[in-house]
């Protein structure tokens, strides 16, 4: 029996560790560093980022358009019928040129202008061609929360060379709890001569 000496010995006990520990060594260098704690995967934050611009871009094209005052455009050079209720949906919404919209709402679609104010109880053609005018109130005057239920609508077609001038009615309280009615606002749609749109102008009740 070939019998080896001890530094021999030794030396092939710790040849197959050391082979070990330089494979585990290797292997550490090799492998790429763990991501910080808490920090999301690459892919996450791009899927939650293109989430993000996504959102963001739904909001914008969802937002309300802000109203704007009529223009020559609105008046189409061939009359069009009046539209039908449903179609309002689809219109432009608009603002006086002068004075505050108050409690209504103006409408423009196909040369045609809806008025519709809440917490009015009637309203009145003061001046003008009541052809192609209608008014309608809707709601009890004379319940206690009369402002919230009761509301006008005007529509009118918008013509070249006239104008149109109404005027709102509203509940004025009285002593021992009465209310009667008073003038509200006046509005006035004119698209005279010279004039390069219609103008859309409100006044404050007195």
């Amino acid at each position: 029996m070939l019998r080896l000496p001890r530094a021999a010995r030794a030396a092939l006990v710790l040849t197959p560790l050391l082979l070990v520990a330089a494979a585990l060594a290797t292997a550490s260098f090799a492998a790429p560093p763990d991501a910080p704690s808490g920090a999301p995967p690459a892919s996450a934050a791009s899927s939650a980022s293109a989430t993000s611009s996504a959102s963001a871009a739904s909001s914008a094209s969802t937002a309300p358009v802000a109203p704007r005052t009529l223009l020559a455009t609105d008046v189409p050079d061939t009359p069009a019928p009046a539209p039908p209720e449903d179609d309002w949906k689809q219109g432009v919404r608009v603002q006086p040129n002068r004075g505050a919209p108050g409690p209504c709402t103006f409408t423009v679609l196909n040369g045609w202008i809806r008025v519709e104010c809440t917490g009015r109880m009637g309203a009145t053609l003061v001046a003008g061609d009541p052809t192609d005018v209608k008014m309608r109130a809707a709601g009890n005057p004379f319940e206690w929360d009369a402002d919230v239920l009761t509301r006008v609508v005007i529509t009118s077609r918008i013509q070249r060379g006239k104008s149109h001038i109404f005027s709102l009615f509203l509940l004025e309280e009285g002593g021992y709890g009465n209310r009667t009615p008073t003038d509200g606002e006046n509005l006035s749609l004119t698209y005279l001569e010279g004039q390069s749109a219609p103008l859309l102008i409100t006044s404050a009740p007195r």
